[in-house]
């Protein structure tokens, strides 16, 4: 009897065995292929919390719309070779698509492009400036991804700020045409 319970046991504890390490590391994979597409942004608002420098604690915490940005549209093709275009409408023509270079590690996109980087009277100081931004992936789904960017400011008060932007994309068939 021992021994039909253990032969019974044995495919058992091989199956949970087997199981066991389906899930590691299967989040980088998702990402990387749940990102490639083309993706419309359909919201975009920030979250800022402003902390006192010397105590540490919050004084101030609020979430607000970004009208600035959030009346344009936007759009972003991510490719499979880890190169993704920005498109920016602006006057019904696309205005400036830049071309990124990105990689996913877990849930962090970074993303780099060059730029001209102009001084206060607009004159060029460098026409290829290298940027560099690091994203969260809060969540990505085959239709919905939402990234979310973190920066840390200090104001005039010397009040430190924390802003958090969200980004929130939904997948589409092309990039419409204009």
């Amino acid at each position: 009897m021992r021994f039909i319970f253990f032969l019974l046991t044995i495919p058992l504890l091989i199956f949970l065995i087997s199981c066991d390490g389906d899930d590691d590391g299967n989040n980088i994979n998702n990402n990387s292929e749940l990102i490639i597409g083309h993706w419309e942004r359909t919201s975009l608002w920030k979250h800022v919390t402003v902390i006192d420098p010397t105590f540490g604690t919050i004084l101030d915490e609020y979430t607000e719309d970004m009208p600035f940005l959030a009346d344009s549209e936007e759009y972003r093709t991510f490719r499979y070779d880890n190169t993704a275009v920005w498109y920016h409408l602006g006057e019904n023509i696309f205005q400036n698509p830049t071309e990124v270079t990105y990689s996913i590690t877990g849930d962090i996109l970074n993303q780099v492009w060059t730029t001209v980087l102009v001084n206060q009277m607009g004159e060029v100081i460098d026409d290829n400036y290298i940027m560099e931004a690091e994203y969260f992936i809060e969540e990505i789904t085959n239709n919905n991804l939402h990234l979310s960017i973190n920066w840390d400011a200090n104001t005039i008060e010397n009040d430190a700020l924390q802003i958090s932007t969200h980004f929130f994309y939904s997948k589409i068939f092309e990039i419409p045409a204009y």
